[in-house]
């Protein structure tokens, strides 16, 4: 009887910590098989959902995809071969030419509810601490959220040995990271600085993490790893500079949330944006 009873606390147990994990919200990144390709070849781009970069938790359904595009320097097109494999969506990419070509993709919005521990947990894991002193100072942190959240990322690849640059290109996405110069020049121990960009205008005093595959990952205190190794704030033109120590992949990440009108759904809508790249 003692057994049984044991067995029935360890499930509920284990439920109990999926059902407060399920709720931390993941980046949302795009893994290029190759950032270097040569002329006339495609490539899978692996879209990840995760917190230990570059590692997928989950796969993101293909109908939740609002843009998916492919931009170079004087053409745009459409991605529209998607499908979920495992735990990723796989974009078919092919650039129609020689050049280097952002990717880029945005999710549709979509609303999760929680209990105010499960946001304050969420507020502190994922670095948006001026939302957690607003809901503190009106004595709110035991107050149940419904959040309203959608997603965007980027990367960047070369197709060929020559070709025009794209890296400037700006996507138009909701919140967006914008190179201040090329990454495919970049070297480890230097600096890329990036322009973060909410509805096309700089963004100022933003939260910014870094960091890089290979790298050993950190347990948060909700019990969720994480990979970030550097962070950062955005200045007053909304530009940061990323310190790249190590050579391989990398991301750049931040989440921006604003208060939402009275009259809304929901509480707090929040935007996500990552950017991928190689440093060689």
């Amino acid at each position: 009887m003692k057994s049984k009873k044991s067995g029935i606390i360890i499930i509920v147990t284990l439920i109990l910590l999926l059902t407060v994990t399920s709720v931390i919200a993941h980046d949302f990144w795009l893994i290029p098989e190759f950032f270097n390709i040569p002329s006339g070849l495609g490539i899978h781009v692996y879209a990840n959902n995760g917190s230990v970069f570059p590692e997928s938790l989950n796969a993101v359904d293909p109908g939740r995809i609002s843009y998916a595009k492919i931009v170079g320097k004087n053409k745009t097109v459409d991605i529209s071969n998607m499908k979920t494999i495992e735990n990723s969506l796989v974009l078919d990419v092919k650039p129609p030419s020689d050049g280097q070509w952002i990717i880029g993709v945005q999710t549709k919005p979509r609303t999760i509810d929680m209990t105010g521990k499960e946001f304050n947990e969420y507020l502190d894991h994922d670095g948006i601490p001026n939302v957690y002193d607003i809901r503190k100072k009106r004595g709110e942190l035991d107050k149940a959220v419904t959040e309203f959240y959608q997603k965007s990322a980027k990367t960047i690849i070369q197709c060929g040995n020559g070709g025009p640059k794209a890296w400037s290109q700006i996507l138009g996405h909701y919140i967006e990271f914008v190179p201040l110069s090329d990454p495919a020049e970049i070297k480890a121990g230097d600096t890329l600085r990036f322009k973060l960009l909410f509805h096309g205008k700089p963004l100022a005093d933003a939260i910014i993490s870094s960091g890089h595959a290979g790298i050993q990952s950190h347990t948060h205190a909700s019990g969720e790893e994480h990979t970030h190794a550097h962070n950062y704030r955005t200045d007053s033109d909304g530009v940061v500079g990323v310190k790249v120590t190590e050579k391989g992949k990398w991301y750049i990440e931040t989440t921006y949330m604003v208060e939402t009108p009275d009259k809304e759904e929901y509480d707090w809508h929040s935007f996500w944006a990552t950017m991928t790249f190689e440093v060689k």
